[in-house]
């Protein structure tokens, strides 16, 4: 799945995943018309939601700038 951006959406369980550049722990896939978010790995009880959002795989540099464009923070994961 590549990183084209579709749209705009609101889900009141998505917007609470943060964001994680290095373990991100669910991926969010589009069936339209529905989103989902599916776990990539065992999540326990209590443990936080992460998903990218944001290409992972490209440079610390452009990560940082996209998400301060787009969500307007700066990641400070292990990764970053």
């Amino acid at each position: 799945m590549d990183d084209t951006k579709l749209g705009i959406g609101f889900d009141p369980i998505l917007c609470s995943a943060n964001h994680s550049c290095d373990f991100p722990n669910t991926a969010v896939i589009f069936n339209q018309p529905k989103i989902l978010l599916r776990a990539q790995k065992k999540i326990k009880k209590g443990e936080e939601i992460f998903m990218k959002y944001v290409d992972i795989t490209n440079p610390f540099s452009v990560r940082q700038a996209e998400l301060k464009e787009s969500y307007f923070f700066s990641c400070r994961c292990s990764k970053c």
